[in-house]
């Protein structure tokens, strides 16, 4: 871990609340039966809700991407050791559709990591397509869907390794 490199710092006391940090000094001694070394973070940002003694949960960010596409993970098929997701590809935005024109289609796609429930997609979306996230494993290609509800996209944020 490198001096100034960024966390994100989660507290029991407030577990809806993210803090972020950097690192401010690392032990040159790495434990050997545990494999852990002592790092000491500084909050970028003081808070009077953080107190010594508190239980924290500490993400080290090791590498940062942006403009990545992703998903919530239980969004992408597995099946027969190809994944895929169903886009929807007629009836997207579209007010004056019959609910029974609008299809989906499969499309492969290759994941990177994930994390906390979210993947990334590498190849196969170029983000803004419309997935489908709920009943996508009970469908085939071409199907006719229903559009219940569509969520907001994934916030822009660090991809965290």
């Amino acid at each position: 871990m490198n001096l100034g490199g960024r966390a994100i710092v989660s507290l029991s006391a407030y577990p809806d609340a993210r803090f972020n940090a950097r690192i401010t000094e690392t032990s040159p001694v790495l434990d050997p039966q545990s494999r852990t070394m002592e790092l000491t973070l500084r909050l970028e940002t003081a808070d009077s809700r953080v107190r010594p003694g508190m239980f924290a949960q500490v993400r080290l960010i090791t590498q940062e991407k942006s403009d990545t596409v992703k998903l919530p993970a239980h969004a992408v098929v597995r099946r027969f050791d190809e994944d895929f997701v169903f886009l929807v590809v007629n009836g997207e935005q579209e007010e004056d559709v019959d609910s029974s024109e609008v299809r989906v289609e499969r499309r492969p796609v290759a994941t990177g990591i994930e994390i906390d429930e979210t993947i990334e997609i590498l190849e196969g979306l170029s983000g803004g397509e419309l997935v489908v996230v709920q009943g996508q494993n009970l469908l085939d290609d071409s199907a006719r869907v229903n559009i219940v509800t569509e969520i907001d996209p994934l916030p822009r944020e660090a991809s965290v390794r």
